[in-house]
């Protein structure tokens, strides 16, 4: 659950994401495991709720991961975008150096000027693939709308098991 918070920086800021959510993934995925092995010895009350929790819960981290696999070529073709965005800024602030210095009508100028052309075509071409490629994704993000409201309940029937266990064990009900 901290990667919730790491995600909307609320208190903590350090770390890439994707370790964040590599992270949040596999233990949650094990500690999901284990409190369902917990559970089953103990189909009663509260139990039964957990165990049908877990099971969605567990259920809902596999469209996460398809949904990481079916966008990553769109993640990386938005990475590629930019850093040919910023080479185009590189050529654009060197053309415009040579436009101020009146060497632009030059064959260096003449050159530059083809280069930064270049690039910018090739920039609109991979914007419209990318697009395409958006375009042709899979829309997982429905699963969203299982795994939080689960985890949510899950997290509260936890709380209330915990408190249960800890107030009757210690005899103060």
């Amino acid at each position: 659950m901290v990667y919730s918070l790491r995600k909307r920086k609320w208190g903590i800021t350090g770390g890439a994401m994707g370790k964040w959510l590599w992270s949040h993934h596999l233990l949650g995925f094990f500690g999901g495991l284990l409190a369902l092995a917990h559970t089953l010895g103990n189909l009663k009350g509260l139990g039964i709720l957990l165990a049908a929790l877990l099971v969605v819960v567990l259920a809902s981290s596999a469209p996460s991961l398809l949904e990481a696999r079916a966008t990553a070529p769109v993640r990386r073709a938005t990475v590629d975008i930019a850093r040919r965005r910023r080479e185009r800024d590189k050529l654009d602030a060197s053309y415009r150096d040579m436009l101020a210095k009146g060497t632009a009508w030059t064959y260096e100028g003449h050159d530059a000027y083809n280069k930064l052309m270049a690039e910018t075509e090739a920039i609109a071409a991979a914007e419209k693939e990318c697009e395409r490629m958006r375009e042709g994704t899979p829309d997982w993000s429905w699963w969203r709308w299982v795994h939080y409201p689960a985890t949510a309940m899950m997290f509260g029937v936890v709380i209330v098991h915990i408190w249960a266990k800890l107030v009757l064990r210690a005899g103060v009900l």
